[in-house]
């Protein structure tokens, strides 16, 4: 089954969990066609604007919003005891909505995967780059001057560390050539290191799935161009 095979499959049993009031599962497998989608579009497509003609064409902004309305139902739910709140996905995830929706320029939408992030609850048990990462993003929207702080790395993060590199100097007034640069090469030496065996959703861009594009990368710059009237690339 190909990648579309499986979105296709994902929508049909999403919609009919819908149907039958089973919220929690129609939640999860929108949420697996969202990542999918995002997959096809990092690892199918040679650049951000291709893939965002795809991502139109898949209606990636019509299921945002689904999952959102979903999610609202869920805490709902989550209110009476019924789950967790990490049912509605944890702090990547919805940090990954985010920055999607950045590049789609659905800006108030990301605000709201954001709002969901910030509960106490999320943040717990995420580890410590995470909540890190999420301050960083929010240090941006807020137009606040961000310091990251000394991490102990692992894995991904390494790679990771450079998106927040750049919202520094972006945040703190910064000439963000320098890093911008650093992140492009990271994001090349990424798609290379064959000892990540951890992209369970096949979007971050590693030997098993490379990535032709950066989402991470590109969503960050396409936000600043936008908050701040950059001309950034």
């Amino acid at each position: 089954m190909t990648k579309n095979e499986k979105v296709g499959a994902m929508l049909d049993s999403a919609r009919q969990l819908e149907k039958e009031n089973h919220i929690a599962g129609a939640q999860g497998n929108y949420r697996f066609a969202v990542t999918e989608s995002l997959s096809i579009g990092i690892s199918e497509y040679s650049t951000k604007e291709a893939a965002l003609k795809f991502f139109e064409r898949t209606g990636l902004v019509q299921l945002l919003e689904k999952m959102l309305e979903l999610n609202r139902l869920l805490l709902v739910e989550v209110a009476e005891g019924k789950y967790s709140r990490k049912i509605i996905g944890g702090l990547y995830d919805l940090i990954v909505f985010a920055h999607l929706c950045w590049l789609l320029s659905q800006y108030k939408l990301s605000e709201s995967f954001l709002e969901l992030a910030a509960h106490e609850d999320m943040q717990k048990g995420e580890g410590k780059f995470w909540p890190e990462y999420y301050r960083a993003i929010t240090h941006l929207r807020e137009r606040k001057a961000y310091s990251p702080v000394t991490l102990a790395l692992r894995s991904l993060e390494r790679y990771w560390v450079t998106y927040l590199y750049v919202i520094s100097d972006i945040t703190s007034g910064r000439d963000p050539s320098a890093t911008i640069a650093e992140m492009r090469h990271s994001f090349k030496k990424k798609n290379e290191d064959k000892r990540i065996k951890d992209d369970l959703y096949e979007i971050e861009g590693t030997v098993l799935c490379p990535a032709k594009w950066d989402f991470r990368g590109e969503s960050i710059l396409t936000y600043a161009n936008e908050l701040y009237g950059m001309n950034l690339s």
